[in-house]
């Protein structure tokens, strides 16, 4: 009886460890835009409890990494938070991912650059939200931010109050750029009149919002405005015609 006791143990021992995922790493170094090596590092595949610190010369790695998709956040203080999403790691791959980091000065609420394309669901979103990027908005039929958020679900236009799932007007919160632009008087929105060029992203949150959104019982308008580029040619040779001259 003994024997075969043990025979069925060896089995079920056995039968576990073949059954344990072979699992892979994410290697590599972090610099700056400069080529050097950054320490102190935090990155973190989003989702998960695995991550790593980078050392003085920059290098990292994280083990222990089941096969499947991840979100890899990158951060530390003075530079600008980036995340890599869509990293799909095989089986007992070591994968080795070089970071370069943009330096930036210190705000509250920082932006993070998203790198790759935003995964179809968000394991660690809480709200109903509709986010339409620049690409959509040129593709609609559109000329400023209120018929952008009027062709969203849940919103309705009323003799030109703005009702996100029924609440009324004066229940949604209006942010452009992170800074509210509620009127405090009738509770509408009066800097929702921006051209549609000028959006870089609107997001629309129906339901389950953070505190952050203290303010709205309805609905949150957040809108995003494109930044400033130039033309890094044109600029130089407009610097040295002045010059010339």
């Amino acid at each position: 009886m003994k024997k075969y006791l043990l025979i069925l143990f060896l089995i079920f021992i056995s039968s576990q460890l073949f059954a344990q995922e072979k699992v892979g790493s994410i290697s590599g170094i972090v610099s700056d835009s400069a080529g050097i090596p950054l320490d102190g590092v935090t990155l973190k595949l989003v989702g998960t409890y695995l991550g790593a610190v980078s050392d003085y010369e920059g290098k990292y790695k994280i083990e222990n990494v089941p096969p499947g998709n991840y979100t890899l956040r990158v951060e530390v203080e003075g530079f600008k938070t980036v995340e890599y999403t869509d990293m799909n790691l095989k089986e007992e791959e070591n994968r080795e991912f070089n970071i370069v980091l943009k330096s930036t000065s210190f705000t509250v609420d920082q932006e993070i650059e998203v790198v790759g394309d935003r995964p179809l669901m968000d394991i660690e979103q809480t709200s109903s939200s509709h986010i339409i990027s620049s690409d959509d908005i040129d593709k609609s039929i559109v000329s400023n931010v209120t018929d952008v958020i009027t062709q969203q679900a849940g919103v309705v236009k009323d003799d030109n109050e703005i009702h996100i799932r029924g609440g009324r007007n004066y229940e949604n919160s209006f942010l452009v750029d992170g800074v509210s632009v509620q009127d405090p008087l009738s509770g509408t929105g009066y800097g929702l009149q921006l051209s549609a060029n000028s959006l870089e992203e609107v997001e629309v949150i129906t339901g389950g919002y953070n505190a952050e959104y203290g303010q709205a019982t309805s609905g949150v308008v957040n809108v995003r405005t494109k930044e400033g580029k130039y033309d890094n040619v044109n600029f130089y040779s407009l610097i040295s015609g002045i010059i010339s001259e």
